[in-house]
């Protein structure tokens, strides 16, 4: 990294802003999705859209960072328990082989905001 207080976000160089933004955990995921940027373990705080999180329920660390994006009003991913042990987006791709239309669509209808995507993580966690 070149310059250390840089926003360490992958992916800012080819979002559109005025579209739908789908925000990952990791940069390889990232590329599976149209207009996807990549936390790569940073903070996001200045874009807004919908995070995707890896299927890890019993990971305390992202539970509570779940929860945070829905504080800030934003849209959340929830995996549906259908798709059984699928550790990230990645791994959804290679087992499933989605196509990127399929991959937005399961995304989309399972995004959630407020009181319902905390019953919604509520549900995936048990």
């Amino acid at each position: 990294m070149l310059d250390p207080s840089a926003p360490k976000i992958f992916g800012m160089d080819r979002v559109d802003e005025t579209r739908e933004i789908y925000i990952t955990e990791g940069p390889f995921d990232s590329t599976f999705l149209p207009n996807a940027i990549a936390m790569a373990g940073a903070d996001f705080r200045g874009y807004s859209g919908t995070v995707i999180y890896d299927n890890e329920r019993f990971n305390e660390e992202i539970v509570a960072r779940m929860k945070a994006v829905v504080k800030r009003g934003m849209g959340l991913f929830v995996w549906p328990k259908s798709l059984g042990d699928y550790n990230d987006i990645n791994d959804l791709v290679l087992g499933e082989n989605y196509t990127q239309e399929e991959l937005t669509s399961l995304i989309d209808s399972n995004t959630f905001q407020g009181s319902m995507a905390y019953l919604k993580m509520a549900k995936w966690r048990n």
